[in-house]
């Protein structure tokens, strides 16, 4: 009992209240506050009394910083009140917020009936002190330091730059603004998963960069596509000289395809089916005999005119022009070459 006045910690997480946290931005807070009232008989005062409410930022001396309204307390029958200190909707004067970060500490005395107050003032605790020694809590739990608008020292921020907590705005989105964001898991799998996932560059390229030294870099699957394109790409833009697709190796193209559906393929093609062509089929022209691929090897030649067979030992030409010397056509020795 101090001078009629025990306090009692009041736990918001454990009676359901919720305290208010000091922020640069609040101009005012409140604080909840519980105590109990005791006679000097050391009896609960259960009938109505006059209690005075003072903030200091010393222990012992000075003047009060904020100054309550008179509360008028009722308290029930084991003495115990509870209200909310700078309660405006209760009357109450608004506790300024600049005095939880402008102070080290900040000590409340209490004044009941119009007597003198407590001795020793209460301490408000930082949220440190408060949650690992509850029992010597006189006051709810509060952050009143220079930054209680930090976690940890990092701003929350709708816009996130480097050193700030971002925020997921009204929208649902979670913005980076730094000019270099990125989201990076240092061990494990990292997942992005979403019953529809879009990937967007407003102003720039999409790049999949894979560091795998062997086995697969890029695997898309689709396990229950049973119709439908399991790959797709489309150009907009009409007339377009932009290639569909481009792979290289070493910075050299090997294969791409073209916006009007040309393909071009630096290296060999090899099917085990057949090729349906549509229209013509132009080989490849040499002034010398090149040295075949292999058994029906064909090419022609440009310094003599005709298409060339290799036979496993030569190359025989095949279709040529005119001559008695050429192979045979549809008119004899003397025809077109067939």
């Amino acid at each position: 009992m101090i001078n009629g006045v025990a306090s009692k910690i009041f736990n918001p997480q454990k009676e359901g209240g919720q305290p208010v946290i000091v922020t640069q931005q609040a101009k005012s807070r409140v604080v909840p506050f519980r105590g109990v009232l005791y006679g000097k008989d050391k009896k609960a005062i259960t009938s109505k009394v006059k209690v005075i409410f003072r903030l200091y930022n010393s222990q012992s001396d000075g003047k009060p910083l904020w100054t309550s309204k008179t509360w008028d307390i009722t308290p029930n029958a084991n003495g115990e009140f509870s209200l909310i200190l700078g309660n405006k909707d209760q009357g109450d004067i608004p506790i300024p917020a600049n005095l939880f970060y402008e102070n080290a500490a900040l000590f409340m005395g209490v004044a009941v009936g119009g007597g003198p107050e407590t001795d020793p003032r209460l301490s408000l605790p930082s949220v440190a002190s408060a949650a690992e020694n509850p029992e010597r809590s006189q006051v709810p739990i509060v952050d009143w330091a220079p930054h209680a608008d930090l976690l940890r020292g990092y701003p929350p921020s709708l816009l996130a730059n480097p050193n700030t907590i971002p925020v997921i705005n009204s929208e649902g989105k979670l913005i980076l603004a730094s000019p270099n964001a990125a989201i990076e898991s240092t061990s494990g799998e990292f997942s992005l998963v979403g019953q529809t996932l879009s990937i967007a560059a407003l102003n720039g390229a999409v790049d999949l960069n894979s560091n795998v030294s062997g086995g697969t870099a890029i695997n898309i699957t689709a396990p229950n596509l049973s119709s439908g394109v399991l790959l797709y790409g489309n150009l907009d833009v009409p007339y377009t000289v932009a290639d569909l697709i481009q792979l290289a190796a070493q910075g050299k193209i090997k294969f791409s395809v073209d916006a009007n559906g040309n393909i071009f393929a630096n290296g060999d093609f090899k099917t085990l089916g057949n090729i349906e062509v549509g229209g013509q089929v132009q080989l490849g022209s040499y002034s010398a005999p090149p040295v075949p691929k292999g058994i029906g090897s064909i090419y022609y030649n440009s310094t003599g005119g005709g298409v060339y067979v290799w036979n496993g030992t030569a190359w025989i030409q095949t279709l040529g022009f005119t001559g008695i010397t050429g192979p045979t056509g549809p008119s004899g020795l003397q025809g077109m070459t067939g």
